[in-house]
């Protein structure tokens, strides 16, 4: 009996030592320098050819997603309306960047489901279905 908890208690001290040298050579602080706020969601030739469509002029953009322009016969400039902004959304689908970060959570349960079946361990889905429930959060539009 003694002996079986000595045994285990090496065992999770190995364990233990492994992952900790596993994460130091990962070095996962570039892993979570993911930054979604930067995320574009609009091309911004969509909301340019709808600016020229509609007479407003001198678009820029304040930040990432906010868009602004000189209205027609305007000597202010005004954010681009978010009804317009989800119409040109619904009109023109998804930006490069939400087709790429799309394209990697379909990766990244691919993978899993593999190394699920072929290591009979239920824990790389699990691990994915985190990151992937993360991106799919990320992806939501809540308001631009």
């Amino acid at each position: 009996m003694v002996y079986l908890e000595l045994s285990s208690i090496s065992t999770l001290s190995f364990c233990n030592l492994c992952l900790n040298q596993l994460l130091c050579t990962a070095n996962l602080n570039k892993i979570t320098s993911v930054n979604f706020s930067n995320m574009k969601r609009f091309r911004d030739e969509w909301i340019d050819e709808w600016c020229q469509e509609n007479g407003w002029t001198d678009l820029f953009v304040e930040r990432c997603c906010n868009y602004w322009a000189f209205p027609p016969s305007s000597v202010m400039p005004l954010p681009i309306p978010n009804k317009t902004l989800r119409a040109i959304k619904n009109a023109k689908g998804m930006s490069d960047d939400e087709k790429n970060w799309t394209f990697a959570a379909i990766a990244i349960s691919g993978l899993a489901s593999i190394f699920c079946f072929v290591l009979k361990n239920p824990l790389p889905i699990t691990c994915a279905f985190g990151c992937v429930a993360f991106i799919v959060g990320q992806l939501e539009i809540e308001e631009f």
